[in-house]
């Protein structure tokens, strides 16, 4: 099995690049018992596989965000939006070697699922990577154009800073030791950039509950987080099946949970993408959806020629 195949030959599979810093290599396996993906919200399966935001529908989504955060409940919404990716199948293959080039630190994948079908994405996030009791994770919230040399907003900086609390807290209760926290570092994504912070420990606990307690962190739901997935399930109006779940693959004594960001899906005739964005009691509809353009243009879709 190769990655022609998993994309051409309906071989269920996953192909997988590593960032530059966890060596580059690229993992290859089928379907197994320590190979998984996890849905964003496994409840929901009410699925519109038309909708589709223009930029006005996706502007009123965040107002009506910001609404329901001023009432005080909800700290951050994290909406989201599909929309029709301009290339076929046929260019699967091609454009993976191109997010190779453009996205060294990337996790660039491509996998083909007996329930969930062909999905592939160039994801910056990783939600959690495990040697022996050695952990690692990291919270990436709060994104700009790379162009903006402007001072970071108190907006993006407490976006950021709900993640890194509540993954810091979750370690701590799930008996994670010795956490340590970088310095807040920049991101850079092409034509984006986030704000990062990593994070390391000891963990002696059982893996998969770990990942459990994460996910999904404030960066792909909101917070507190059962409340803010309530709110998506009821007002953004489609499923994410896979978008801001996780991909989760073993190694021998080495295991990542990829969080599924900046992917694709293949739907029937269509290769369908998704795009999203934190939102705070201090967001602007209008900025909230340039956030959303600079992702999709960062993600390199080919076939969108405005965006080449």
């Amino acid at each position: 099995m190769n990655l022609s195949q998993i994309i051409h030959e309906n071989e269920w599979g996953i192909w997988l690049k590593l960032p530059n810093k966890f060596g580059g290599e690229v993992l290859l396996q089928t379907w197994n018992d320590s190979n998984q993906v996890i849905s964003f919200d496994p409840k929901r399966r009410d699925i519109n596989d038309e909708l589709y935001c223009t930029e006005e529908q996706y502007q009123n989504l965040v107002a009506q965000a910001v609404k329901e955060i001023e009432l005080g409940e909800i700290q951050k919404i994290v909406t989201s939006r599909k929309f029709e990716v301009g290339y076929a199948l046929e260019q699967w293959e091609s454009q993976i070697h191109r997010w190779i080039l453009q996205f060294p630190e990337a996790f660039i994948f491509c996998f083909n699922h007996p329930q969930w079908g062909l999905w592939m994405g160039a994801s910056p996030e990783l939600l959690l990577y495990k040697k022996e009791n050695l952990i690692q994770t990291m919270a990436l919230a709060g994104s700009k154009s790379i162009e903006d040399s402007s001072d970071w907003t108190t907006k993006e900086l407490q976006e950021h800073q709900v993640v890194v609390d509540m993954i810091q807290k979750t370690l701590d209760q799930s008996g994670a030791r010795n956490i340590q926290v970088s310095a807040l570092l920049e991101q850079p994504y092409k034509n984006v950039k986030h704000l990062m912070t990593e994070m390391t420990a000891t963990y002696d606990g059982n893996w998969q509950q770990l990942v459990s307690a994460l996910h999904p962190t404030p960066a792909l739901c909101g917070w507190p987080k059962r409340s803010a997935q309530n709110w998506l399930s009821q007002y953004e109006g489609y499923h994410r099946d896979l978008y801001g779940g996780l991909l989760n693959i073993t190694v021998d004594e080495n295991a990542w949970s990829i969080v599924l960001l900046r992917c694709c899906h293949w739907q029937t005739d269509k290769t369908v993408g998704f795009v999203g964005g934190g939102v705070m009691k201090e967001s602007l509809p209008q900025s909230e959806w340039l956030e959303t353009e600079w992702k999709r243009q960062a993600f390199i879709f080919a076939g969108d020629a405005h965006f080449q």
